[in-house]
């Protein structure tokens, strides 16, 4: 995967975070959860590849 591949899920990830906030913030509480489930399981997207790399 290149750099920039990985970075794009990265943001995705981020702006699925940032709008569980804002739907929270705004009273969208199912919207707000739903966005959370989305940025949890996209962050063992990114975790679990990680913990792969070799130590250096």
């Amino acid at each position: 995967m290149t750099p920039e591949r990985a970075g794009c899920g990265v943001r995705r990830l981020m702006l699925a975070a940032g709008g569980h906030g804002i739907a929270h913030a705004k009273g969208h509480f199912e919207l707000a959860r739903i966005l959370a489930v989305a940025s949890l399981v996209g962050s063992l997207g990114v975790v679990l590849p990680a913990t792969a790399l070799p130590a250096t």
